[in-house]
């Protein structure tokens, strides 16, 4: 492995539209977008939280009574709730307030940082996403969201290793996606 020429490089761009492109088969969906509530934090990653939308995390049942209350269409999973309750409760609460599903956590360090946490961390996350996945997608939740930086955070990787790095473990996470129908964003 090593340096990737320019050439190289743009050469690898349909490729990886491709590949990306093919994550999920799922059938085609509505383009619309949600008015999304996401207060249903985790701290899977940090021990804090950060992906609130406004800085405010609450239990999932709150999350949706909130959502009803205040006219938003759609929640994202609280993964946790949904693996202590089944996705059963999760579309019983779900109905209730009258919201779609939005989003759920994506588990996987493959990114960042997946240059420096070694193949045994990155499968310890791809055994539970797909634990997560299952229960998610039974609970109608079809999408999961993350992002991939083009760098390596240490820098031990030069761009070339560590973009295969990243596309070697996108495959893998495909099979998940395509298992389940679910679609990552």
């Amino acid at each position: 492995m090593g340096y990737i020429s320019r050439h190289a490089f743009l050469k690898c761009i349909p490729l990886l539209k491709h590949q990306v492109s093919n994550l999920s088969l799922s059938s085609a969906r509505s383009a619309k977008m949600l008015r999304t509530l996401n207060l249903t934090d985790s701290t899977w990653t940090v021990p804090f939280p950060h992906l609130g939308s406004i800085g405010h995390v609450a239990d999932f049942p709150t999350s949706c009574k909130l959502a009803e209350e205040h006219g938003f269409d759609a929640v994202n999973l609280d993964v946790d709730y949904a693996l202590a309750h089944g996705p059963d409760k999760v579309l019983e609460l779900m109905d209730k307030h009258g919201l779609q599903p939005a989003a759920f956590r994506f588990p996987i360090k493959l990114t960042d940082e997946a240059d420096f946490i070694g193949e045994d961390e990155f499968e310890r996350g791809l055994e539970q996403f797909s634990h997560e996945a299952e229960v998610c997608a039974a609970a109608g939740f079809k999408r999961t969201a993350m992002h991939i930086l083009p760098w390596s955070l240490t820098g031990s990787y030069k761009f070339g290793d560590h973009f295969r790095l990243v596309a070697d473990r996108l495959r893998k996470v495909g099979k998940v996606l395509k298992e389940h129908d679910i679609q990552l964003g």
